[in-house]
C-alpha cells in the first residue's frame, strides 16, 4: 500500500466514523423539527392499529375516537392513503363497496374508485405516516374533529 492508498483510507475511516456518530443526532433534530412542525399545523398523530402495508385491492377500516377512516394501499403514489368515511359534499357516511372497490355516497350518489383513485366523489384525505411497523392518521385539531 502506497502513501496515498493509505491516506484515502484514513479519510473514507474518518468519513464513516463521523457519520455513525452524527446519524442518531441528526435523527433526532429531525424528530424535534418534525414535532415543532406538527405542532404549529395542529397536527395531532394517532396509531391506527394497522402493521405492516395492506393487501393489493384490499381496504381497512380503522376507527379513532368518533371518526372512521378507510386505509388502501395506493398504486398512484406507492404507500398508504387515508380517507375519512365522510361525504365532502353532504356530510352522510359513506360505503364501501367491495366487489367493485369503490366508495359511494348513498345521499349524492357519487362514487371514487379507489384503484384508479378517480371519480366524482371528492374525499377527504388525511396525512399518514410510518413509524416502526405501525401506521399513523394526522389529525388537524379543529371545531369539527372531536376524538371524546
Amino acid at each position: 500500500m502506497n502513501r496515498r492508498q493509505f491516506l484515502l483510507e484514513i479519510k473514507r475511516g474518518l468519513v464513516e466514523a463521523l457519520k455513525e456518530t452524527a446519524l442518531p443526532f441528526v435523527e433526532e433534530d429531525a424528530r424535534k423539527i418534525e414535532e415543532v412542525a406538527d405542532r404549529l399545523t395542529g397536527i395531532t398523530w394517532y396509531a391506527t392499529g394497522m402493521k405492516g402495508m395492506p393487501e393489493s385491492g384490499r381496504v381497512e377500516s380503522v376507527v379513532i375516537g368518533r371518526k372512521e377512516f378507510f386505509l388502501f394501499g395506493s398504486r398512484r403514489e406507492r404507500g398508504v392513503k387515508a380517507i375519512e368515511n365522510r361525504c365532502r359534499e353532504c356530510g352522510s357516511l359513506l360505503c364501501y363497496l367491495s366487489y367493485n372497490n369503490q366508495l359511494k355516497c348513498l345521499t349524492c350518489t357519487k362514487t371514487f374508485d379507489m384503484a384508479a383513485e378517480e371519480g366524482d366523489l371528492c374525499p377527504i384525505v388525511f396525512p399518514i405516516k410510518k413509524e416502526g411497523q405501525m401506521w399513523f392518521i394526522g389529525v388537524k385539531r379543529g371545531p369539527h374533529n372531536s376524538f371524546t
